[in-house]
Order: C-alpha cells, then sequence, then structure tokens
C-alpha cells in the first residue's frame, strides 16, 4: 500500500511539472512576434523625371520623355520588430515627346531650305524586380507607413525611333533608329501607406522612385540603303505614383 502511494505521488509530480512546461511553451509562443505577409497590386502613373524628361535641344543629355501607365505586384514581409523584407515586380511605359523633339531636330536643318521634320516615336518600355528592406511604421491603428530602399534588375526597351525629313526640290529622306532592348542594375527609393479594409484587405498607395543607367549597342541606323550601327547610354529616372489594394495572408 505504501508503495503504490509512492508511485501515486511520483505520477501526479511528473504530470504537474509537464502541465507547466506546456503551458510555459504556449504562452513563450504567443508572446512571439507573429510574422506578417502581404501581398498587393496597385496602378497608376509613370512621371519621367530630370534628364529623361527634359525638352532642352540644348542639353545632350535631355530625353524628351513623358507619363505613361505604370503597375507593380509586391511581396512583403515582416515581424514585430518592424523591420521586413520586401520584393516587387514592375512595369512601366513612357512615350517620347514626338513633338518636342521634332521641333528640336528642325532647328538644325538650314531655315530657308524649306524643309520640313516630322518624328514617330513609340515608349521607353521597362519591366524588372527589386528587393531589399523596409520598415513597418504604425501612424493610426488601420494606417501604416512603408519607406523601402531596394535594388534590382530592369529590362529596358528603347523606342523605335523615325525621322521624315521633306522637301520641296528632292525626295523625302528617311531616317530609322530600330527600338532595342538592354539590362541595367537599379536603384529604387519608396514608400506605401496602408490603410486597412478589414483584418485582412487593405488599400495601398505607392510612390517609387527608379533610377537606371543603361547602354544600348549596335542599334541600327538605317538611312535610305544605308544602315550603321551606333551605341548609347540613356539615364532612366521615373517617378511611379501608383493605388491598389492587398491582403494579408
Amino acid at each position: 500500500m505504501r508503495t503504490t502511494l509512492i508511485l501515486l505521488v511520483l505520477v501526479l509530480c511528473s504530470t504537474t511539472m509537464y502541465a507547466q512546461r506546456y503551458a510555459y511553451e504556449d504562452e513563450n509562443t504567443a508572446l512571439q512576434p507573429k510574422e506578417i505577409i502581404m501581398i498587393d497590386i496597385a496602378g497608376g502613373l509613370s512621371t519621367a523625371s530630370g534628364d529623361f524628361a527634359s525638352i532642352d535641344a540644348g542639353n545632350p543629355a535631355a530625353g524628351f520623355n513623358t507619363n505613361g501607365p505604370c503597375i507593380q505586384a509586391r511581396y512583403t514581409t515582416y515581424t514585430g520588430t518592424k523591420v521586413g523584407y520586401v520584393a516587387t515586380l514592375f512595369y512601366h511605359n513612357n512615350p517620347i515627346r514626338h513633338t518636342e523633339l521634332a521641333t528640336a531636330f528642325s532647328a538644325q536643318l538650314p531655315p530657308s531650305s524649306g524643309q520640313t521634320l516630322s518624328v514617330d516615336a513609340a515608349s521607353w518600355t521597362s519591366v524588372g524586380i527589386s528587393g531589399g528592406i523596409m520598415l513597418n511604421i504604425p501612424v493610426k491603428t488601420t494606417v501604416n507607413l512603408q519607406p523601402r530602399l531596394c535594388l534590382g534588375y530592369v529590362f529596358i526597351t528603347s523606342p523605335k525611333l523615325i525621322t521624315r525629313i521633306e522637301s520641296p526640290l528632292t525626295a523625302p529622306m528617311v531616317q530609322t533608329q530600330d527600338g532595342v532592348m538592354s539590362t541595367a542594375t537599379l536603384l529604387q527609393l519608396g514608400g506605401a501607406f496602408t490603410v486597412d479594409l478589414t483584418e485582412k484587405y487593405y488599400l495601398i498607395g505607392d510612390a517609387a522612385y527608379n533610377y537606371s543607367n543603361p547602354k544600348f549597342t549596335n542599334v541600327s541606323v538605317t538611312r535610305g540603303s544605308t544602315t550603321t550601327p551606333v551605341s548609347f547610354q540613356e539615364t532612366v529616372t521615373v517617378l511611379n505614383f501608383s493605388i491598389g489594394v492587398g491582403m494579408r495572408l
């Protein structure tokens, strides 16, 4: 009987110790910061900036580019430390200001020649991916600010450019510069505001500055029956503004 009582006490003590251990582990698990994963998509306006947007004919780096559409898909993860990571897929399109470009080109024609010049141009297009660090800063209960610093890689296609010079005395002269694709590293500075609609879904407003400096080589320039390869480098700087929706997983 005594042996039985001793065994019973040991079992009870052991059970109590295990119960306390698991209660302690459950409490610690509950106190650990929860990982937050966010996925969102947004679209809006891409605005050319700096030399990329310049229409100054005296600036050799002037890009004569204007505003176009942009879209991005973003994946973000962070914990209670507020420091997290973000990856973004993005696209933006920036048309050439062909009227202003034709005016700049026309200034190089002899003033009394009677010649007229026109330009037909497509757009600069950029598709890329960026990744880096971000902060999640609560502003209000349902509003968060998320600044980020990212590096990335971008595929940039230059526009096809057709210049046509017409003269009252001679046949029209047409020069075509092909559009080609190049790649470059990317620097991105951005920030987003998120506004919770529910515990899971939210609205997002995003602004991002993208900088890249691609080099284009062996670009074919054709005038009549003569084709000449040329090379050039373009500094592509844009500010992308977008709004969209997202969800927490």
